[in-house]
């Protein structure tokens, strides 16, 4: 269903699917929520228009099904809008999977270059420093916060 039919439809229909074409959505303020979870506000101009809801929705990653919030709980719930197959993914979660491409062939270039002898503790004491140097060094080009890289090094 196009969000012009479940808008002017007379009698609403129950499990609807409205597929968003581009134009009908906004995409704005993607976050990163925990080191792992990017939401991106999403507001449907026509909604707020025709039925006076203010709220946002909210995609989740490259999810194309819309979350709300639940008022009282603040609990996602899916919604009936998706975006389409062909809507950018946010800016916030490629740069997040850069920095696991950048991320993956640090660790693969030091596990070649520190292979284990002797004490593992001491081995791990040394990868921890070095990794720990590696993700302040790319603090700023893949916007990670301390808690990210906190995350990172546990």
């Amino acid at each position: 269903m196009t969000l012009n039919e479940y808008i002017t439809q007379s009698e609403p229909q129950a499990n609807v699917k409205v597929i968003l074409q581009e134009g009908e959505y906004i995409q704005r303020d993607a976050i990163k929520v925990a080191p792992f979870s990017v939401h991106t506000a999403v507001d449907i101009p026509a909604i707020a228009e025709h039925y006076g809801i203010k709220d946002n929705y909210i995609r989740i990653g490259t999810a194309r099904q819309l979350f709300t919030r639940h008022p009282q709980t603040g609990e996602l719930r899916g919604s009936i809008f998706f975006l389409p197959d062909d809507a950018p993914e946010p800016p916030e979660l490629t740069r997040f999977l850069r920095f696991l491409k950048a991320n993956e062939v640090f660790l693969k270039q030091w596990c070649e270059a520190h292979t284990i002898r002797g004490d593992l503790q001491e081995c791990n004491a040394r990868f921890r420093t070095a990794y720990a140097e590696y993700l302040n060094s790319i603090r700023n080009t893949y916007a990670l916060t301390d808690e990210d890289i906190d995350f990172w090094l546990f």
